[in-house]
């Protein structure tokens, strides 16, 4: 028999940030997922959502296999809504988690790869297409400006690249 989950005041986004806190995320949650789940949602300016600061639209499973929390982002239907400027930490539950330096990393990991594979005009320009093909009453090329004002804030926003090169003796 599997054990119980813990109480919820036993859960480690309840506890404020520092080792105890980075310990127990580490054991109880994956955290690398939690962090793309955050970066989906606060790149796509979700409102009323847990990601964007709201205390509700989240749902969350324990997997057997591992006992890890997973973050599943619930009701998005506020897409577009923060608007292209709006904060990259606009939960306080992401806020301790990037005060851990290997998590900051993962998410400024995950921004840039959303932004490099999938949330830019060239990507998303086709599906823009396609789906105002199927309602044609709506305007969804609106959120291409969205969408390209939002990646270049991001890009703005990330740490400089550090130079990295391999070299070997021969």
């Amino acid at each position: 028999d599997a054990d119980p989950p813990p109480p919820r005041d036993a859960l480690p986004i309840c506890q404020p940030a520092g080792p105890k806190f980075h310990e127990d995320t580490q054991r109880l949650l994956d955290v690398d997922q939690w962090l793309r789940a955050f970066a989906v949602q606060i790149l796509f300016g979700i409102g009323d959502s847990y990601s964007t600061g709201s205390t509700h639209n989240m749902q969350v499973y324990t997997r057997p296999s591992d006992g890890k929390t997973i973050f599943l982002p619930w009701d998005m239907d506020f897409t577009f809504r923060s608007g292209p400027f709006a904060s990259l930490t606009p939960n306080g539950d992401l806020v301790k988690l990037l005060t851990d330096p290997g998590n900051e990393h993962a998410y400024y990991g995950h921004l840039l790869d959303i932004i490099e594979t999938t949330f830019n005009t060239q990507y998303m320009e086709p599906w823009i297409d396609h789906y105002s093909s199927l309602l044609p009453g709506e305007d969804f090329r609106q959120f291409l400006s969205f969408i390209r004002q939002r990646r270049q804030f991001v890009l703005d926003r990330m740490p400089d690249r550090a130079v990295f090169e391999l070299t070997a003796n021969e």
